[in-house]
């Protein structure tokens, strides 16, 4: 509890001292304060409550086992590929928040660029947004940061690399079925800042 304090005030003391910097500095707050909540996340050990299971399910697959709990087909590939490169669990776990983050500070940046910094550490301070899927729920987390990413690609007119995105997103975690059908319907309002935002 005291390292996530200790990052809290961190991540929140760049944003404060964002606002005393001149604007072409700020980008550079901003990358810091990506790298601390990488690096955070990478390095956390057992933590959350889906760690027992998720850790289970992977010793079993590196064993040669097969898959005994119903995952999606897409962190089921990771699973197989990561541990036949003999990465340990924690490893794993860590390679994937760190793409998690970088695609979700990535998407952040790219819809938000004068706010990026206060959203980051908004979004680490919302347990329900940010530390229970990125703690806990690894697929969850990994689906929703490639949600996000697709969403970016789409609003830059990479349609057909965004679909693809959704697609493997949807299989890391079906969840992301229901964001789709979110943005379908907002697709008729015409995707903006202000809708990614809603």
């Amino acid at each position: 509890m005291i390292d996530y304090n200790v990052v809290y005030v961190v991540v929140w003391g760049l944003a404060f001292i964002s606002m005393l910097t001149e604007r072409d500095q700020e980008k550079y707050i901003f990358y810091m304060q990506v790298l601390i909540l990488a690096l955070f996340l990478a390095l956390k050990f057992e933590t959350g409550y889906d760690w027992p299971v998720y850790e289970a399910h992977f010793l079993q697959v590196s064993a040669g086992g097969e898959f005994y709990l119903a995952f999606e087909v897409g962190y089921e590939f990771l699973v197989l590929i990561f541990s036949y490169m003999g990465f340990e669990f924690h490893q794993f776990v860590g390679f994937i928040n760190i793409i998690g983050i970088l695609l979700i500070a990535s998407s952040v940046r790219y819809f938000f660029p004068k706010y990026s910094i206060w959203l980051m550490a908004l979004l680490y301070a919302l347990p329900d947004f940010y530390l229970i899927p990125s703690f806990s729920l690894v697929r969850q987390a990994l689906a929703a940061s490639l949600f996000l990413y697709g969403l970016r690609c789409f609003a830059g007119n990479r349609h057909i690399f965004a679909w693809g995105l959704f697609a493997l997103a949807i299989s890391m975690h079906y969840s992301v079925v229901g964001a789709l059908l979110l943005l379908l319907l907002i697709l008729r309002v015409k995707l903006r800042r202000n809708v990614f935002a809603v």
